[in-house]
């Protein structure tokens, strides 16, 4: 599957169909993305006190490639863009688009143009106001393309202190480059307020 929607990022490093998210214990949101075999290959870090979410992103060498920046200042709904800022100047990749619901979290995986190619939507039974009462309770998200296919999955795994995933990917139904979903796992980890 070619990803010609979106722009060319961190390509070497992701060849797998199965990733691992691993939140960090401290006052700020700080995640791991691992690949199948253990190896890091992306660390995230959330500004702390910042009202305009932001999310540091450096590569398995140490170096600060890209960010996460809230378009507003309220995390209740709307949008959260992508960018690689490994050159001189900041070029957006891809936006995540927040949808806020009773008991449903969604989200919209947009092109910098603003075509949308993928969702990603907790169940839509009682398990989002059960996990909502019991913060321990991991969710569990659907990646679906634009035609309502499931393309992919990112399930928690049970935790009384942090929240960790699995971001499981069918490559070949995928339009948008892996790295860029893992991404998307740990931002609506952070966003969506998985740790109540």
């Amino acid at each position: 599957m070619t990803h010609d929607h979106y722009p060319q990022v961190l390509q070497h490093d992701f060849h797998d169909s199965t990733y691992e998210i691993d939140e960090k214990i401290g006052i700020r949101n700080r995640y791991e993305a691992k690949d199948a075999h253990g190896k890091v290959l992306l660390k995230a870090t959330r500004e702390f006190f910042n009202p305009r979410a932001t999310f540091h992103i450096e590569n398995n060498r140490g170096n600060n490639v890209l960010k996460v920046e809230a378009d507003g200042f309220l995390d209740v709904s709307g949008d959260y863009t992508l960018y690689d800022v490994s050159g001189v100047e900041e070029t957006p990749i891809a936006v995540f688009e927040k949808h806020f619901t009773i008991g449903t979290r969604s989200w919209a995986l947009k092109t910098p143009d603003g075509e949308r190619t993928h969702t990603i939507t907790t169940d839509t039974s009682g398990m989002g106001l059960l996990k909502k009462f019991t913060s321990f309770w991991p969710y569990q998200y659907t990646i679906e393309d634009q035609k309502g296919r499931e393309v992919g999955k990112i399930e928690g795994e049970f935790s009384i202190i942090t929240d960790n995933y699995t971001v499981n990917l069918h490559q070949r139904n995928i339009e948008a480059p892996p790295q860029i979903l893992v991404i998307a796992a740990f931002v609506i980890d952070a966003l969506d307020e998985n740790r109540d």
